[in-house]
């Protein structure tokens, strides 16, 4: 069982590299300006799993209560430090299915609405475009760009799915320059996860010992918020040690 709970675990080095590597490419970043990262390329980098997927699904519940590794990492950077903080992320890709009211409620001759026709490509079935190539060409925000697909889409015009998601942060103080504060920040980090990884098995074990209890499983259960008393001291008579007489044996 405890690979599972392990496999969330980044290295050191791994930490390092990552939070190192974040610190640089924004040492000068000013307080206000937003940064932009996509956390699932990160996780491919840096080989730091945006979240457990493979195991017992006991296990994953267990450890997804308490967060992965990255998360776990960009909290410390925000909450702890105070250096970032998460702002709403945005799509990188969009991509949408015509519906027949769509030749006469989204061909209007207004400059944005001809922007997005002219810049999107059909294929058989959905059409793309880049949200962004089409604000440089009409002269319009990005927002306004995804407000006008986003209106088509509420009113039956098209069928949008964006997809790609950007997380935005915006830097909250000047990042720290000198490597003995950056190194401090990291060995933090990281510690923090190692705390975190034996909650995680000391979790994962409570469950291994209840489960595998020579006796009624209620009644283990109820002694674990001392309520003992209200199963009888014979059992519950519904359980699968109570119906088996069998203890489950942990491999």
């Amino acid at each position: 069982m405890e690979e599972w709970s392990r496999a969330d675990v980044p290295s050191f080095r791994t930490v390092r590299g990552l939070v190192g590597e974040l610190l640089e490419a924004h040492r000068y970043t000013k307080p206000g300006e937003v940064i932009e990262r996509n956390l699932n390329e990160e996780s491919r980098e840096w080989d730091i799993r945006v979240s457990a997927s493979d195991g017992p699904s006991w296990v994953l519940e267990l450890i997804a209560c308490q967060g992965n590794a990255l998360d776990l990492l960009n909290a410390q950077l925000e909450l702890r430090f105070e250096l970032i903080r998460a702002v709403t992320p945005k799509y990188s890709d969009y991509k949408y299915l015509k519906s027949p009211p769509f030749k006469d409620r989204a061909t209007d001759t207004c400059k944005l609405t001809s922007t997005i026709n002219k810049l999107s490509r059909t294929a058989s079935k959905w059409t793309s475009i880049d949200v962004d190539a089409v604000a440089r060409n009409s002269g319009f925000p990005r927002e306004n760009v995804i407000r006008r697909l986003q209106e088509w889409n509420d009113t039956g015009v098209i069928e949008l799915k964006p997809s790609g998601v950007i997380n935005r942060f915006k830097i909250v103080k000047p990042f720290p320059q000198g490597e003995a504060a950056k190194n401090d920040i990291i060995s933090a980090i990281y510690k923090q996860i190692e705390e975190r990884e034996r909650s995680d098995m000391e979790r994962v074990h409570q469950v291994i010992r209840f489960i595998t209890t020579n006796g009624c499983l209620t009644r283990e259960l109820a002694s674990h918020f001392s309520d003992q008393n209200s199963i009888p001291s014979k059992g519950c008579g519904t359980c699968s040690f109570c119906t088996t007489r069998s203890v489950v044996l942990s491999k």
